[in-house]
């Protein structure tokens, strides 16, 4: 998109603040690559000391991080997720085309020794490839005491998606407990009623790991997310085709039409895109990176 097309970091910061007033507290930065995004320090400056937020969490590949995650952390971040698939060096240069698992790793081992800040690792789960990466990726989160996240593949147009392409979270339960032993494993109390993953830890009391469910176990009729894509456009949900448009009342100086377009897309939200989708064929036209994971 042309450079004036997206929202400026003033602008997100904007969204945010009016956001806040209304009552939401947590921010994650995602996309794409946000770190893409040049100085993205400031972003979550303005967050910070505008919104007073409850949480600002980053989600990245972690190939640009390790040179921005000081000046991340002091303007206030306090969450990252990495999105890392393989802890293999060929299947990772086979899954990215980029021969750059060893600095992804350094930039975790980075990040691992920020006390204030919160690390974990999201997977996308697929059938016949995951399935020799849980264990590698389990033990490299119980090494930094974090937990990994498995996340069911979602049904999106720059995905070949298919049913059975989907690594179920109860396949993924059953693999670990095979191998570490069911009685090493327990589940947790999800960190709040609206969070996506269902966890659990390993009662030795190193890492631990979360199934987010999307395919096999719904839970959009908990979700309380709303999703601001680089252009401004608000959505309720992933598989929101519209959205609603925040650039032009921002760049006309209208917060009170901000604000009120903020509660039209809260309540616009439906019974959920996963529980419609599993009525209908025709798969959601947007590809998953526009508007963040």
């Amino acid at each position: 998109m042309p450079r004036d097309a997206i929202l400026s970091y003033e602008e997100i910061a904007t969204v945010a603040t009016v956001s806040s007033e209304l009552g939401i507290k947590r921010f994650r930065l995602t996309g794409g690559e946000p770190l893409l995004r040049r100085h993205l320090h400031r972003l979550v400056r303005l967050i910070h000391d505008q919104c007073a937020p409850d949480t600002i969490a980053l989600t990245t590949n972690g190939l640009l991080l390790s040179d921005q995650l000081d000046s991340l952390v002091h303007a206030g971040l306090t969450h990252i997720s990495f999105s890392l698939d393989t802890t293999d060096a060929e299947a990772f240069q086979r899954l990215t085309g980029l021969d750059a698992l060893p600095r992804v790793l350094a930039a975790l081992e980075k990040a691992v020794c920020y006390r204030s800040l919160s690390v974990e690792i999201n997977t996308v789960a697929l059938s016949g490839s995951t399935e020799r990466q849980i264990v590698n990726l389990l033990e490299l989160g119980r090494k930094h005491d974090i937990a990994v996240r498995f996340i069911e593949l979602m049904p999106f147009e720059d995905v070949e998606w298919k049913r059975e392409a989907v690594l179920t979270g109860e396949r993924i339960l059953e693999i670990i407990r095979t191998f570490y032993g069911a009685d090493r494993v327990e589940e947790i109390e999800r960190s709040r009623p609206a969070a996506p993953a269902r966890r659990f830890r390993f009662k030795d009391g190193r890492g631990g790991f979360g199934l987010i469910e999307p395919v096999s176990r719904p839970f959009c009729e908990k979700c309380d997310r709303l999703r601001l894509r680089s252009d401004g456009r608000l959505f309720h949900c992933l598989f929101d085709r519209e959205g609603i448009d925040l650039r032009q009342p921002l760049r006309d100086g209208d917060r009170e039409a901000v604000r009120k377009r903020i509660q039209e897309c809260v309540e616009a939200k439906g019974p959920g895109g996963m529980l419609e989708l599993q009525k209908q064929v025709e798969r959601p036209a947007r590809i998953m990176a526009s508007i963040g994971g």
